[in-house]
Parts: structure tokens; C-alpha cells; sequence
């Protein structure tokens, strides 16, 4: 019997090693890719996209380790469906100008931490949200829009998805800077100017305080 109890007191007592050594392994590749010191941030982004300029602000709420979730108010500014730019003279030629404000709630994952370097931390990204689009005007007037598009609309709201890749570079804890390349699909229900679809390739930069 007393052999019976050492066996299993000792079982317990390396079962305990062993799971403190997990855990203490688990706090220290947190510690090591820099994880534990990356928390709840504000940022600024850029978008330069196949659809026009996106600039807006972002707040990041970390869930969990790796997995951050982002709130994000963006202008974006949409080239007309044929503006094309005569680079001799400047001039637009059948522009529009159309403002969108995209609210975007969205998950973001940093991948590979373990592998890399803390100050280069990969990320894949997915959101969904919701659109105001507002035509303000263009080359083709008002009454010649309506005519060709009867469904036309000079604002309109719609939903709006995106995912992306990037990376965050810099050291955790301090302000980080990324750049990133996400498609987002963006379609109003009626005609916003000459089109109802301003699917996009988007190519960023942001910074994060």
C-alpha cells in the first residue's frame, strides 16, 4: 500500500511538472514573439485602391493572444466609372465625384509568431460593414444621369465585405506602422452615378498608437 501511495503521489507530482512547464512555456513564446506586450490600440489608415483614396481612423480591442478585433470609419473617394486624367494638362475627363463613408467591423489574425521575428508580425484580416455613398456631382449632369440611369439614386446605403493580408512591423508595445493588400466587394442596390458596383483592390498603409 505505501508503494501504491508514493506511485501515485509522484504521478501527480510530475503531471503537475509537466503542466506548469506547458504553461510556463506557452508565457514565454508569448513573451518571446512579443505577443503579451501588444494590446488595445488607435490608428490611422491609407488605402490606395483601384477605386479611389480611402483615409480613416481605426480601434483595435485584442480578444484574445493573436486575435485582435477592429472598428474602423473611413472616406473614401471613388473615381467615376471612365474618369481618365490627361496627364499633359491635368484636366478630368468624365469625372465624377462621389464620397463614400464605410463602417467596417472586422477580426484580425496575427499568423506565423512563433516563426518570425516579434518587430515583423504577418495578419490575415476579414471584416463586414455598411456603406453611405453620396454622389455630390460630375461632368454628366443630373438630369442626363437619371435619364440613362432611371434608378439613379445620390445616396444610398449598402453592405459592404473585405479580406486582406498584411504585416505590422516595429517593436510590440510601441507605436507599429503595417502595410497591408485587401479586396472588398462594394455594390449599392441602385445606380450611385454611373454604376453599381465599386469592387476594389486596396493597397495600405497604416499606423497604430
Amino acid at each position: 500500500m505505501r508503494v501504491l501511495w508514493s506511485t501515485v503521489c509522484g504521478l501527480l507530482l510530475l503531471t503537475a511538472g509537466i503542466r506548469a512547464q506547458d504553461e510556463d512555456s506557452i508565457e514565454q513564446n508569448l513573451f518571446d514573439n512579443g505577443e503579451e506586450r501588444l494590446s488595445n490600440s488607435w490608428g490611422l489608415n491609407i488605402q490606395i485602391s483601384t477605386a479611389g483614396f480611402v483615409f480613416g481612423g481605426v480601434y483595435h480591442k485584442k480578444l484574445a493572444p493573436m486575435t485582435f478585433a477592429a472598428a474602423s470609419l473611413d472616406l473614401f473617394w471613388v473615381n467615376g466609372k471612365n474618369e481618365q486624367t490627361d496627364w499633359w494638362t491635368g484636366r478630368t475627363i468624365n469625372g465624377e465625384n462621389i464620397l463614400m463613408l464605410p463602417l467596417m467591423i472586422s477580426v484580425k489574425r496575427r499568423v506565423f509568431a512563433d516563426d518570425l521575428s516579434n518587430t515583423f508580425r504577418p495578419f490575415v484580416t476579414a471584416g463586414v460593414g455598411g456603406a453611405f455613398g453620396w454622389y455630390i456631382d460630375g461632368q454628366m449632369s443630373k438630369s442626363d444621369l437619371l435619364e440613362k440611369f432611371p434608378d439613379h439614386d445620390p445616396s444610398q446605403v449598402t453592405y459592404t465585405v473585405l479580406a486582406g493580408v498584411g504585416s505590422d512591423f516595429g517593436r510590440p508595445g510601441d507605436n507599429a506602422y503595417g502595410v497591408d493588400i485587401k479586396y472588398q466587394v462594394l455594390r449599392f442596390p441602385d445606380h450611385l452615378g454611373q454604376r453599381k458596383k465599386f469592387d476594389n483592390v486596396q493597397l495600405g498603409f497604416h499606423v497604430s498608437f
